[in-house]
């Protein structure tokens, strides 16, 4: 937006009354322009991720001030009657371990010999470790009386000699363009957890 130059008194003085009407307008006209502008830059400041697009990374360190809770609206945190998601004893469990007693009594009777019972159980959720399972399809000859060869086929999905199967693939995709991890990363993670090259998938 260009400047304009700012007139003397003289020069004024010297002006018509129809070029002082054209120039009111003419300054009405950048008052406008400039107010627009204003506003403008005003809601661009105004501008946060919680009222527009922006990531809440733009917000700064600035803290944004509390909106205080207006009448009727629900508290935070769960809200009355809905249910919680809490974990609960798994009915069958993978895998059981045990931790009994061993030695005597005070009364010198040994505790193999005692009754026994089941006490206190505790669960433990966990991931199995990632490991690589290897199937090896193996093709089978059989050969006639007559000596006619008949061999079994394979799948047409199984690549010769050696492939990588759909789950390895799947998660390799998935890290890549359902997490929006890089290709590169993506091999390094799969190598890390089944020591297999990802890149190669």
């Amino acid at each position: 937006m260009n400047q304009l130059p700012r007139p003397t008194r003289e020069s004024l003085q010297q002006l018509s009354h129809a070029e002082l009407v054209e120039l009111v307008l003419t300054l009405f006209d950048r008052i406008d322009q400039l107010t627009a502008r204003v506003n403008e830059l005003e809601a661009q400041l105004n501008k946060n991720s919680k009222n527009s697009h922006k990531p809440p990374s733009s917000d700064g360190l600035k803290r944004q001030p509390a909106q205080p809770r207006q009448l009727g609206q629900r508290p935070k945190g769960g809200q009355p009657g809905h249910k919680g998601h809490s974990l609960v004893m798994h009915p069958s469990p993978d895998h059981v371990e045990y931790y009994g007693v061993a030695g005597h009594c005070d009364c010198g009777l040994p505790l193999t010999e005692a009754l026994i019972e089941t006490g206190e159980c505790r669960q433990q959720w966990d991931i199995p470790e990632p490991q690589i399972v290897v199937t090896e399809h193996r093709q089978l000859i059989c050969t006639c009386g007559c000596g006619k060869v008949h061999k079994g086929e394979f799948p047409a999905t199984l690549a010769p000699y050696i492939s990588y199967g759909a789950r390895l693939k799947a998660y390799t995709v998935g890290l890549v363009q359902g997490h929006f991890i890089s290709l590169s990363r993506a091999s390094e993670i799969v190598f890390d957890q089944y020591g297999v090259q990802g890149d190669r998938i």
